[in-house]
């Protein structure tokens, strides 16, 4: 068999591909066959890669946590703002993000997965946790962030976002989400971090609507 040049674009493919077919069919009635043959691969081909379907959804979640070293780039060209405004220019690119948008139905779907719901807790509170206790010392030194633990602040916020606000666990209710997202951001204002304005919230309502919908 001939060797595969670019291994990374195969990769690739096989995670564009899975999550096309999780977000239309669902994560858990998804097959590895549905995944072959959406393809035109063989299932060693992609057994080379992936052993199994936990691995091609915990390859995505990477994917989605790793883009944290692209935010800490993005944020930096806003060197004329302060600590909070960064977090709110973070937090409105991600809303925005259209492959965000179709990865966190898919993710959400995978929380069924025990193992893939702990690497997600990990990854929020050690890896997107830290980098938004920078953003938050960073407010806390220039005055527009009065939280007395950036770390604890960053932590209970994504844990907020992540696993409450966002949930497939309830029904979609546009009302409930909605005094969520007010009772988010009142929250969030006594604790110092008065990140959500009213343009943050409307964004935050438009993509829960797409996502939870």
């Amino acid at each position: 068999m001939a060797r595969n040049k670019h291994p990374e674009q195969t990769v690739q493919k096989i995670l564009d591909v899975s999550l096309k077919l999780f977000g239309e069919k669902g994560y858990e009635k998804t097959t590895i066959q549905d995944i072959v043959d959406a393809l035109g691969m063989s299932k060693g081909a992609i057994y080379h890669h992936f052993k199994s379907k936990d691995d091609i959804i915990e390859a995505l979640g990477n994917q989605s946590y790793s883009s944290i070293d692209g935010l800490r780039a993005y944020v930096s060209s806003f060197s004329d703002m302060n600590g909070l405004e960064k977090l709110r220019m973070i937090f409105k690119a991600q809303l925005k993000d259209p492959r965000k948008r179709s990865l966190d139905p898919v993710m959400m779907d995978a929380y069924s997965n025990p193992k893939f719901m702990v690497m997600s807790l990990r990854e929020t509170l050690c890896e997107a946790a830290a980098f938004g206790a920078t953003l938050i010392e960073e407010g806390i030194k220039d005055g527009s962030i009065q939280a007395q633990d950036s770390l604890c602040a960053s932590q209970v916020y994504l844990l907020l976002i992540n696993f409450w606000l966002v949930t497939p666990l309830e029904p979609y209710d546009k009302q409930h989400i909605k005094n969520k997202v007010t009772y988010l951001r009142k929250l969030m204002e006594e604790m110092g971090i008065p990140i959500i304005n009213d343009e943050l919230e409307q964004n935050f309502l438009e993509y829960l609507k797409a996502v939870l919908a």
